[in-house]
């Protein structure tokens, strides 16, 4: 299903990067890609701390899908807000996420404790990204895909993760061009 993508984002994209607790290192990769590779701007903002009205003391964890909404109402300025957040999420009915999107309000988050866990640094930096890029896939209105090399495939689990790659499949690529997106054809998977 195509979701609606507002005519001011396929034609000037720029990207509200806001982190929490992230190392400086993974935001520096993390700007380098959004401009290498979906040749967007970017800039980014540190939040200090996140409402504890959204964290679950029960389940440890946060609730995506308000942060989401709770990033809109403070940040929102008529770019595309992608969120990174060192801190563990889930979204019911689900146990956890990776990373959540709501495409309508054009904001994603990405979620760091489970894609650090058991890999070197190098292999992190590649799991976030490819989080970031599917985060982003579906603000620019792509669904999962049924190619599981293709970075729109689902993530059920970190080894889904790990078995994808960072690169869109033909549909997706060309979906994303369609769109007025101005993906580099290093993010086309051959």
């Amino acid at each position: 299903m195509d979701l609606y993508i507002p005519y001011k984002y396929v034609t000037g994209m720029r990207i509200q990067l806001i982190t929490f607790n992230v190392d400086e290192e993974l935001v520096k990769y993390i700007e380098k890609i959004l401009s290498e590779i979906l040749r967007s701007e970017s800039y980014t903002r540190r939040l200090e701390e996140l409402p504890h009205r959204f964290y679950n003391e029960y389940r440890r964890q946060y609730r995506g899908d308000l942060i989401n909404r709770w990033l809109f109402r403070e940040y929102t300025g008529g770019d595309v807000i992608l969120a990174i957040l060192d801190v563990d999420a889930y979204v019911p009915p689900l146990n956890f996420v990776f990373g959540v999107a709501n495409p309508r309000l054009m904001i994603c988050s990405v979620y760091l404790p489970r894609l650090r866990m058991g890999v070197s640094r190098e292999d992190y930096f590649i799991r976030v990204r490819k989080e970031v890029f599917h985060e982003l896939g579906h603000i620019f209105g792509l669904g999962h895909c049924r190619d599981r090399k293709c970075v729109m495939s689902f993530s059920n689990s970190i080894a889904d993760v790990d078995n994808k790659t960072f690169k869109y499949c033909g549909r997706h690529f060309s979906q994303m061009r369609d769109r007025g997106i101005d993906v580099s054809d290093e993010a086309l998977l051959k």
